[in-house]
């Protein structure tokens, strides 16, 4: 019988009625074209104590063997005690991420969740799935050797309303070093990832083109760590981890990190580092930009930077947009040091309209080995730039108002603000009215007055 709308006088109680009805409908809907692990042909519990692992897998290989579809977890904590390895184009469905848990079984060691890519006898990316609105609890209080809570080669697949807690190393890992391809185009949207002792997500070298948007990753080591290109991460909340919220490491193309809010993080937010392993061309087309960088968690003052970029490869960076982003720290906590601090072999990159307040030494600092770095909107407007006194020759700011002083290129020894030496030689440096700066330099640098 067709479902009657709801229609003004109809009680609450009514309309909860029918809303419940059409919730059953939906479910037996679901149920005709998906598997019930609870069903008698499967036999879960889902009482979190009874070892379920046998009939979730024995759900998954069915419908594997049906040439894929959809298979249902009911409300239920459906203990593991072993990996739940996934197939090709079976997707799992759960209740809710708060309703319907895969969680491992004490002493097991092992990921919760795998798939054929990381089985003895496969070595390559398996396959599309898509999980969405269940939990993944990595029990690692009772797994001290305890491992990741999905570990996946998957391609063009959808993780999605995914709560994953609790993991002996990363929350979420894709891709390997040992496969023959990559793990690639995949979506982790809408998660929440918090409590595990490695990354929240932890993209390997063999995993790339991927989607990282929507999610909460909370208290971890790392929030994102990246290894790879083309991935964006786009409109997350990444608060209070113990290393940088975003680590990107090893060789990398293409990346957009925009529009993050980032709070309550106790180091370096955004580190960029890569391999001094050589590559046919240098890491390039990074865009970072409207990002909320927010210095509320940091364990000391003046010592760690909102974003820090740095190679020991020479010219092994190139071409980043830093653009846009806010950064700053509350009145009663600690600093950054530098807002943006490309430190050594960063190359053809551009800074601008970036909002930076309170830091402990400046909103800038560009390394000497560094090259065609242009930094725009220091400060309130550009200025009239006075002539470079001879080195070690103090300068007084001439103008009525205080001023930004950018400071690159040449080889300079020091830089000091009111004959006191700031142990740098580049940067933005903030001169008050009537102060003088002095630098000490063997070649000529270049430096760039703006209003604040």
């Amino acid at each position: 019988m067709p479902i009657q709308p709801v229609l003004p006088e109809h009680s609450p109680n009514q309309g909860r009625e029918i809303w419940n009805a059409n919730d059953q409908e939906l479910l037996s809907r679901f149920d005709s074209f998906g598997l019930d692990v609870k069903s008698s042909a499967f036999g879960a519990k889902g009482d979190g104590a009874t070892d379920d692992l046998p009939a979730l897998q024995k759900a998954v290989d069915a419908c594997a063997q049906l040439g894929g579809g959809w298979v249902f977890l009911p409300t239920g904590t459906y203990q593991l005690n072993g990996s739940l390895i996934l197939r090709d184009k079976v997707n799992i469905y759960g209740a809710g991420m708060f309703n319907s848990t895969l969680r491992l079984g004490d002493g097991v060691n092992l990921p919760v969740v795998s798939d054929e890519g990381h089985t003895p006898s496969r070595d390559f990316a398996f396959g599309r799935v898509q999980l969405a609105n269940f939990a993944i609890d990595g029990n690692k209080a009772g797994n001290p050797g305890g491992q990741e809570g999905l570990l996946t080669s998957a391609y063009f697949s959808i993780f999605e309303n995914l709560l994953v807690r609790e993991c002996g190393t990363h929350g979420i890992r894709m891709g390997d070093r040992k496969l023959e391809n990559a793990s690639s185009q995949n979506r982790v949207s809408g998660c929440r990832i918090f409590n595990c002792n490695q990354a929240g997500i932890y993209l390997d070298v063999n995993s790339i083109d991927h989607a990282i948007t929507a999610n909460y990753i909370y208290g971890c080591d790392s929030g994102i760590v990246i290894r790879n290109g083309g991935v964006r991460v786009v409109n997350n909340d990444i608060y209070r981890h113990t290393s940088a919220a975003i680590d990107v490491e090893q060789t990398s193309y293409g990346l957009v990190i925009a529009s993050n809010d980032f709070n309550g993080n106790k180091g370096t937010v955004i580190h960029v580092s890569r391999t001094t392993q050589a590559t046919e061309r240098t890491w390039s087309q990074f865009l970072i930009a409207g990002n909320s960088i927010l210095g509320d968690g940091l364990e000391s003052d003046n010592l760690y930077d909102a974003i820090y970029v740095e190679t020991s490869a020479d010219a092994g960076i190139s071409s980043l947009s830093i653009v846009s982003n806010k950064i700053f720290a509350l009145e009663a906590a600690n600093r950054y040091r530098y807002g943006v601090h490309l430190e050594k072999n960063v190359t053809d990159t551009h800074c601008a309209a970036n909002h930076i307040s309170r830091v402990g030494t400046s909103g800038y600092f560009v390394g000497a080995s560094c090259a065609r770095v242009t930094v725009d909107s220091l400060g309130g407007g550009a200025l009239p730039s006075p002539e470079l006194p001879a080195s070690g020759q103090p300068f007084q700011n001439p103008y009525p108002v205080a001023v930004s002083v950018y400071v690159s290129g040449g080889l300079v020894r020091d830089v000091a603000l009111a004959a006191v030496s700031t142990g740098l030689f580049s940067g933005n440096f903030s001169l008050p009215v009537g102060q003088t700066i002095t630098l000490v330099y063997d070649q000529v640098p270049a430096w760039a007055w703006f209003s604040h």
